[in-house]
């Protein structure tokens, strides 16, 4: 007999989050939307000056559906005021999407891999990720 040892399932693997440097820190599942809470792991990088934490932004981004179930990413970036130079920094979202992206890299490829590869329509295609 097949004895199988089942873990609870782990949203940021099963959305390989893990490979953009996020966590997930909530879930939200409807009957048609899988919305993930996430933040950043890596550490901040610093001008040489310690910063003061001067709040969040959240980004909303487009992402890999689940078996067609559109999923949205919630990306919480944490803002610093640098007290040297003056500026307000974020913490770096490059590994996930472009500044200003509405989707994410993952997002980007699932889509180009089904308009080219599968031959998939761009309606269907904006379809499964939830964009016009």
């Amino acid at each position: 007999m097949y004895r199988a040892a089942f873990v609870c399932p782990v949203p940021a693997v099963l959305a390989r989050l893990d490979e953009l440097g996020l966590e997930t820190v909530g879930q939200y599942l409807e009957s048609k939307w899988v919305i993930l809470a996430c933040g950043v792991v890596e550490p901040d990088r610093w001008c040489g000056c310690k910063g003061a934490p001067r709040g969040t932004v959240v980004r909303s981004l487009a992402h890999e559906p689940f078996s067609w179930w559109p999923t949205r990413l919630l990306v919480t970036v944490r803002r610093y005021w640098c007290r040297g130079c003056g500026q307000v920094r974020r913490q770096d979202t490059a590994r996930v999407a472009e500044p200003r992206a509405r989707s994410s890299r993952p997002a980007a490829r699932w889509a180009l891999d089904g308009i080219v590869v599968a031959h998939v329509t761009l309606a269907r295609t904006a379809e499964g990720l939830a964009v016009s």
